[in-house]
Parts: C-alpha cells; structure tokens; sequence
C-alpha cells in the first residue's frame, strides 16, 4: 500500500486503549446490527486518502498524536498538558468522518437552496438535477475541518478539565465519532443550539481508555468532583450512562474491550428509538448583506439526559439561570477573526496575533491563552 494512503480519523494509539492486545479490537456495527470479534486495528475509522492525496495533513496530524499520546498516558494535568489536551480535543471532535458527512450535508443543502432561489437556474429545463457533487471533494472539506477545529480553540479555552477514574468491572467504550458533546444544564432548550461551542454548560467528554475519560466542561455550570482534584473516581453506574452518551453519538461502528456482547446489545437496541438518524437541523437565514436565502445547519442535541452522580449543576447561580453564550464579547471578536483568516489576513493558528493586532479590550485573556498553548 502506498505510504499515506490509509488515513485515519480516529488515532490508531486511542483504539489501543481499547485493545487486549493493541493490535486487534472489537466492534458493533450499526447498519449490520453485528459484532466482530478481534479486528485489526489499522482498518478502523479510516478511508483512503481521506484528507487528499498530499502528505502534509497526515503528516502534521501525527505529529500531534505522537505529542499527545505521552500526555494522555501520563494525565499530568498542569497547564500546558491541559492546553494541549483540549487542542486534541478540538481535533478529534472536527476530524471524524460523521464531521465531513455532516459538512457535505450542509453544503449540498447550500447549494440546492441557492439553485431554487436563482431565476436563471429556475428558468433552466432539467434545474432541479443541478446539484453539486460535494462528495467527490470530501478530502477538501476534512482538511477545511482541520482548519475549523484550530480556529475553535479560542472559544473552549475556558472550559476545565478532569479526568473521570473508572475502577469498576466494567469498561469505557468508544465509537467512530468519539467527542461527545453534551449540555446537561440546557438540555431541554427549545430553540438554538445547547451544543455549540461557545454554549454556557457545554460539556465534551472523550473516553480515552477502557478505564479512564476525559471531561472539558463549563464550571459555572457544574462542580464535578473535588475543586482542586483533577482526578475523579466514579461509579458503575456513572460508566453505564457514559457509555450511553458514546453510542448515541457514535456513526457507524462502537468498539470495546470486554465481550459481554449480550448486554451491549440490548442497550443498543434499547437506545435506537432515541438515535438521532439525521445528523443536522436546517436553518434558512436570509443574508441581509444581499438578500438572498442560504441554508445553514446545526448539529442535533443528544436527547438522552443521563444521570451522572459525579456532575452537580451549580442551578442557584444566576449564570445558570438564562442560556446563551459563556461569552457575549468573544462570538463577534472570534467572527471576525474567522473572516480575516478567509481573507488569508491571518492563517487558523494565528488568533494570540490577531488579538495582541487588534489591541483590543479582550487582552485580559491574553495571558489564560497564552499558557501552553498547542499554537504559540
């Protein structure tokens, strides 16, 4: 095979960590409702070529993971390895194949409002096959994710950290789509997202071995575990809803350790009526710039609410009370931010050099960002 061909877009070191023997690992898959025993590793979360033929993506992706990999073994959580952590977790969330088919989705439906809405295209016999064949530039569109993944940093960096101990009989599972996004504190909101990212009560957790989890998550919103203590033991009980949370999120396949294929199975079933089959909610805007309708999506919520003995919400603090952003100020600064690295003014990596260019009122988050991070 040539070298680079066999991309991945869930780390092979994570699926390990999953492993009885770090070369082979177990799977469920949805569409076949069928378990596999002891696959290899090496062609799992993978496609061909799925960043492009060029090696540079697939290069500096595992560059990260030979960085990171250290640090998810150790979970030595002092500032830089937290910054460094958060910067993986940014990427795995942005990289998985569910991410490009949900990106494809939302430019297919783009591209088909914005043929319907054209006269021209509208007076054209045979208009309604016009569509875009975004698929066939899927490579484009994970590399744009890389792109989007190191853009969204700025926006997380206040979340916490800890790492969720499980010393139980059984294991974390983990799945294809691997970063779970969850908001226990709005998770009945009925209008917006409670998942994006800038979201007060955002929670991100990423199983990453059969024993221990990570957790980024919104302080103002919860206490979890001791205030000073960055590991947190938790029960059965705890792992069973987690494991939930992975499978809901999970695209096409779950992978695990222990072979209780039985119990497994009937939680998934149990949990497919709640499954969410489409991967986004459509939103027309009207562009007020020009008038015209575009289409734009958003991820669908989780609708599972887990009970979680670990996570307290802090529901007596007025913080808790209203949802909106962790941030009025930032979502304005960061668009613009985002506008200026479409404009090829600043590259994805360069928002501490946008910001100390702006001097700007946001300097007082300066040094918090500057702290180890991944990008400085």
């Amino acid at each position: 095979m040539p070298q680079h061909k066999n991309q991945h877009y869930v780390p092979q070191f994570l699926l390990r960590n999953f492993s009885n023997n770090t070369k082979n690992i177990n799977l469920y898959n949805f569409k076949s409702d069928d378990f596999k025993k002891q696959v290899p590793i090496k062609g799992q979360c993978s496609e061909d070529y799925f960043y492009g033929k060029g090696k540079k993506t697939e290069e500096g992706l595992g560059s990260i993971e030979d960085f990171i990999s250290p640090i998810i073994k150790e979970l030595n959580l002092k500032a830089k390895e937290i910054s460094s952590l958060l910067t993986f977790v940014s990427l795995q969330t942005f990289r998985t194949k569910y991410y490009v088919d949900m990106a494809i989705e939302i430019a297919n439906n783009t591209a088909k409002e914005i043929i319907s809405n054209n006269y021209e295209f509208r007076e054209t016999s045979g208009h309604e096959d016009l569509v875009i064949d975004i698929k066939a530039r899927r490579d484009v569109l994970a590399k744009k994710n890389i792109q989007n993944a190191i853009m969204a940093l700025p926006l997380l960096q206040d979340l916490k950290c800890k790492v969720l101990i499980n010393e139980n009989s059984g294991s974390f599972i983990i799945s294809d789509n691997p970063c779970v996004l969850y908001n226990l504190c709005f998770h009945n909101l009925e209008q917006g997202s409670n998942i994006a990212l800038l979201s007060k009560g955002l929670m991100i957790i990423l199983p990453i071995s059969a024993k221990k989890s990570i957790i980024f998550y919104d302080n103002k919103c919860y206490k979890i575990g001791d205030k000073k203590a960055s590991m947190v033991k938790i029960k059965a009980e705890d792992v069973a809803e987690l494991n939930k949370l992975q499978i809901l999120n999970a695209d096409e396949n779950i992978y695990f350790l222990d072979n209780n294929e039985h119990e497994l199975q009937m939680q998934i079933k149990r949990l497919l009526v709640i499954k969410n089959n489409d991967k986004i909610e459509n939103i027309k805007i009207k562009d007020d710039n020009n008038g015209n309708i575009v289409c734009r999506g958003r991820r669908l919520p989780i609708k599972y609410r887990p009970d979680l003995s670990f996570c307290k919400i802090l529901s007596k603090k007025e913080y808790t009370k209203n949802f909106g952003d962790r941030d009025e100020n930032l979502r304005p600064l960061h668009n613009d931010f985002r506008k200026k690295v479409d404009e090829k003014k600043y590259r994805p990596d360069e928002w501490i050099k946008y910001i100390k260019d702006k001097n700007a009122f946001y300097a007082s988050a300066l040094t918090e960002i500057e702290r180890g991070s991944f990008f400085v």
